[in-house]
């Protein structure tokens, strides 16, 4: 069985497809903006663990003292503790030379740091037994291992002694000043180092180590009160190397900057829009921040902003910047597409400086002022200027309207066909063309010759189309091709073309009850029991409706007929005709739109309580 369209269905589907029209395709939303993250100031332990300065190896030249005073008070025992904790606190690929010295002096150890302070304390004379200290010749040989090929850019020297210069008389050190200590003093003149610093570590007041500045500019006085004051001053030397090496690896970093690259093609679209420029570092170790964000534009009828206030770049990375466009665009014209194409100049400005400035300053010395380039590009837009919504609208309109229409003629149908009305004892029907007509129609008198004004109108029971008729208070449901007795008249919806006769369709009475839908949907229906026949008349009078092909039966006139039964209801016979004229034949009228067709025995009767037979 067809099961009828739901307005409701019709409505949904409409409703998607101008959801569709309208606004587009469904975006995905929330596409993810960019993260912008705030780096927070580093101190110098942060600068150091992310730059990663073991890779900066330095050279470190130790002049240890072993002459016999060294003994006293333990002073060589500490030293070489001392030295083991400052060992181990070195870079495993930093350069150490290790000098001992008393009337001579000695290499005990030149390499690279390694991973073992205790080997390299081995080096070291188990006793400090020299009998005398010539500081010259240990400045000799700490300037000879500075001078050495392939040494470290980095160096730093440091001088611990007990007690005074008392070189040997055949030393060139002899006296305090002279040619040999010139000479030393320009050959460090001509070393090749970023940074060289020299340390004179003086135990219990010694005034020897005051020498170290003959030969090195500007040495550093770090006096001890005692032995174990050593690993304490030894801390020195080994901080200004750690921060001569992050001078060394951030040196490359200190001249570069931040660029920005703007997207190509045309990303401003409609009215409001999002722009995102990507900015880069140019520095392999150092971030950078952006602070005091804004972006001018050349067209006024563009406005920028950007959608953070700082934005941090990692070192050697890029981050992105979102960029909030407003475009005020011109009027809309009345086509379906129409688009509208400008540029505009823009152009970024910021401060650009890096969480770690202030330590740079502060710790390293380093005032670091990094650049922005690339800041201004030109920017293409394109806006949709036509009214593709409002022709979306009126389609949506139209489709609803049209869906409307056709589940109301669905429900509704226009009227169609042929209703035929045949009075009492009339052999030819009234045949009223229903077509043109609406969806209702009041049928006068004058047109069916029937006693009232008929009302008809198609309705839809089961699936199925009938006719419903009301006359007066009467009201009843005509199937196609079904002849209905009401009230003495007979009514017929014609669908076939044929003209209807009293017997042309079967006849259904439906004056006790209203029409079931048995009966028009083709389902057997009990025979109702015919009336008795009336007695022979005594004139001739047509009887029954004639068959197509055959004359009326007669009666006599001379005994009133009894009146037409049909079911419980009974109605007047009609009036006998005159007796002087024989009846005629009966007109028969020319198929409406093909030649008659045989009788159809398989159209139902309805199962009322008793059909009236003519």
């Amino acid at each position: 069985m067809r099961h009828p369209m739901k307005l409701g269905n019709i409505l949904a589907a409409v409703a998607v497809f101008a959801a569709v029209s309208v606004t587009g395709p469904p975006v995905a939303l929330g596409a993810g903006a960019p993260t912008v993250t705030r780096a927070d100031p580093a101190t110098l332990g942060d600068i150091v663990g992310a730059v990663g300065v073991g890779d900066v190896p330095a050279q470190y030249v130790i002049m240890a003292d072993t002459s016999t005073s060294m003994r006293f008070d333990n002073r060589y025992g500490g030293l070489k503790e001392s030295l083991r904790a400052f060992f181990a606190a070195l870079a495993p690929e930093d350069q150490l030379t290790l000098i001992t010295f008393d009337t001579s002096a000695r290499i005990a150890y030149q390499g690279k740091v390694g991973r073992s302070p205790d080997a390299l304390i081995a080096k070291l004379p188990a006793q400090a037994d020299g009998q005398g200290t010539d500081i010259g010749k240990a400045i000799e040989a700490a300037v000879g291992a500075l001078k050495s090929k392939g040494t470290p850019a980095i160096a730093s020297v440091v001088l611990v002694t007990d007690g005074e210069h008392k070189p040997q008389s055949g030393s060139a050190y002899r006296f305090t000043g002279g040619y040999a200590w010139q000479t030393l003093h320009n050959e460090v003149a001509q070393l090749h180092k970023t940074s060289l610093s020299a340390y004179d570590l003086p135990i219990a007041g010694a005034k020897g180590a005051a020498l170290l500045g003959k030969v090195f500019p500007h040495p550093i006085d770090l006096p001890a009160r005692s032995i174990d004051d050593v690993t304490r001053l030894l801390e020195g030397p080994k901080d200004r190397v750690l921060k001569d090496k992050l001078r060394a690896a951030l040196a490359a970093d200190l001249a570069q900057g931040a660029s920005v690259s703007w997207p190509a093609g045309s990303p401003i679209t409609g009215d409001t829009s999002t722009v995102t420029a990507t900015v880069h570092s140019g520095t392999s170790k150092i971030p950078l921040s952006l602070t005091d964000l804004a972006v001018d534009s050349s067209d006024g009828t563009f406005t920028v902003t950007p959608a953070v206030h700082e934005l941090h770049v990692p070192a050697g990375g890029s981050a992105d910047l979102p960029l909030r466009v407003t475009w005020k665009v011109p009027g809309r014209g009345w086509a379906y597409h129409s688009s509208f194409d400008a540029s505009t100049k823009l152009t970024l400005h910021a401060t650009v400086a890096s969480p770690w400035s202030a330590t740079l300053q502060d710790d390293l010395g380093i005032a670091y002022a990094p650049k922005l380039t690339g800041e201004s590009s030109s920017i293409g837009a394109r806006a949709e200027i036509g009214r593709p919504w409002f022709y979306n609208i009126v389609l949506l309109i139209l489709v609803l309207l049209a869906a409307l229409a056709a589940y109301a003629n669905y429900r509704r149908p226009q009227l169609g066909q042929v209703l035929a009305v045949n009075a009492p004892g009339v052999a030819a029907p009234t045949l009223v063309s229903l077509a043109g007509r609406g969806r209702s129609a009041v049928l006068p008198t004058q047109e069916t010759h029937d006693r009232q004004p008929l009302h008809v109108r198609i309705v839809r029971r089961n699936g199925s189309r009938l006719l419903r008729l009301r006359a007066g208070a009467e009201e009843r449901l005509l199937p196609p091709d079904v002849r209905t007795v009401v009230r003495g008249m007979a009514y017929e919806w014609v669908f076939n073309g044929r003209i209807p006769t009293q017997r042309s369709a079967p006849v259904v009475d439906m004056t006790p009850a209203r029409f079931t839908p048995a009966a028009a949907s083709g389902q057997p229906v009990p025979q109702p029991t015919p009336a008795p026949a009336a007695p022979p008349p005594s004139a001739s009078v047509p009887a029954v409706e004639p068959v197509s092909g055959s004359q009326p039966s007669t009666v006599s006139s001379s005994t009133p007929a009894p009146p037409l039964l049909s079911g419980t209801r009974a109605y007047p016979a009609a009036p006998p005709p005159a007796p002087a004229q024989p009846p005629a034949a009966p007109a028969t009228r020319p198929p409406l739109t093909s030649p008659q067709p045989p009788p159809r025995a398989d159209l139902p009767i309805a199962d009322q309580p008793a059909a009236r037979i003519d």
